[in-house]
């Protein structure tokens, strides 16, 4: 038996962590999915790896930090540092499973200094603004 795995998410350094968020994790059994109606599972939290400390594979810590149910899990989405250093934006993305599209609003992950920290939807963005750009994924972001 040949097994393949595909894993989906986005990583963003802020302090000393690196923030690993969205996405899923899909695998082939010889070629096949083996489940058809949902080939992958959704990860509903965010991690993150201390970058102070020395680590390898097999010793690495993730911080695992769950996500609210109103927070979006998304693969592929943009996501850039808040310039004050409190924490990071993401927007755009696709959602697991084909699910219907979210309505495109940015949200944002503030840190706390020990690698967790909580999301919630920015406010400072016009929604109106939001509403007339389309959804974007897969593309290049800095």
């Amino acid at each position: 038996m040949s097994v393949g795995l595909l894993i989906i998410f986005t990583a963003i350094v802020v302090g000393d962590y690196l923030y690993i968020d969205g996405g899923e994790i899909s695998h082939m059994e010889d070629g096949t999915m083996p489940n058809r109606t949902n080939p992958s599972h959704a990860i509903s939290h965010t991690l993150s790896i201390p970058l102070g400390v020395s680590w390898d594979n097999q010793t690495v810590d993730f911080n695992k930090i769950p996500k609210p149910s109103s927070v979006p899990i998304l693969n592929n989405q943009a996501a850039w540092r808040d310039p004050s250093g409190s924490g990071f934006y993401i927007r755009g993305g696709v959602t697991p499973y084909h699910a219907q599209p979210l309505p495109s609003d940015m949200w944002k992950f503030t840190t706390d200094g020990s690698g967790g920290g909580f999301w919630a939807k920015e406010k400072r963005v016009s929604s109106v603004a939001l509403s007339r750009n389309i959804r974007t994924t897969h593309g290049a972001w800095t």
